[in-house]
């Protein structure tokens, strides 16, 4: 949610700064303006940008917002033609460049002074209290992993965002989300794993050619993390 409002003020300043540079002042009609945020949260839901993770921007990430900021503008141009609201090329033009420079900052931010030791992408299986808490661990300064998304049998729970991670799937997606998203390790997360749930899980992996932690507790989920630490 915090992403998807940043984007759209950066839409909306964007495109009112750009209108005041090319044409010395404020639109007489906001309908240009609204034209602008539409195109740019078409764009964002397009290419999904509210997966991207700002504290860890790498390459892809910023060949997805470099995509996303000029599709944006493309749409908004051909979109307030469609609609006859006042947006001269030249507000594209530029409104694209400063949202592509709120990427730019924002990849900055999130890059610390001194070179990380890189982390290994996880997933968790199991959307519940247990994963969040294991989550939680995850995210601590320093760690070896760093959890990119869920994945979850629950119908209910598919393409829903959970404790700011994307619900990828069901544990028989596995191997195509390791693919995807390049996971190198999947930890279960669910209280009474039963032998059938634990037996897909570890079929999958191997077939994801990814690391499984099986961890049926809080408790040892909370131990094998904390190894994982101290090996690393």
């Amino acid at each position: 949610m915090r992403i998807q409002l940043l984007l759209a003020v950066a839409a909306l300043g964007g495109g009112t700064a750009a209108w005041a540079l090319v044409r010395g002042g404020l639109p007489e009609s906001w309908a240009s303006l609204a034209v602008v945020v539409a195109a740019r949260a078409a764009a964002t839901h397009i290419f999904r940008l509210d997966r991207l993770l700002w504290r860890d921007w790498g390459r892809d990430d910023g060949l997805i917002w470099t995509a996303s900021a000029l599709s944006g503008g493309m749409i908004a141009f051909l979109a307030a033609g469609a609609v006859a609201a006042p947006l001269p090329a030249s507000v594209a033009i530029v409104e694209t460049l400063l949202y592509l420079q709120v990427g730019s900052a924002a990849a900055l931010r999130g890059r610390p002074g001194r070179p990380k030791q890189a982390r290994k992408r996880a997933l968790i299986y199991g959307a519940g209290g247990q994963g969040r808490l294991l989550l939680r661990e995850l995210r601590r300064d320093g760690g070896p992993f760093e959890p990119i998304g869920w994945l979850d049998d629950d119908p209910d729970k598919a393409e829903t965002v959970l404790a700011g991670l994307p619900v990828l799937g069901p544990i028989r997606s596995l191997p195509f989300v390791a693919e995807l998203y390049g996971a190198e390790a999947v930890f279960t997360a669910i209280s009474g794993l039963t032998a059938e749930q634990g037996e897909l899980a570890a079929e999958m992996a191997q077939m994801a050619d990814v690391r499984l932690y099986v961890l049926p507790t809080v408790r040892d989920a909370l131990l094998a993390v904390q190894r994982s630490r101290i090996a690393a």
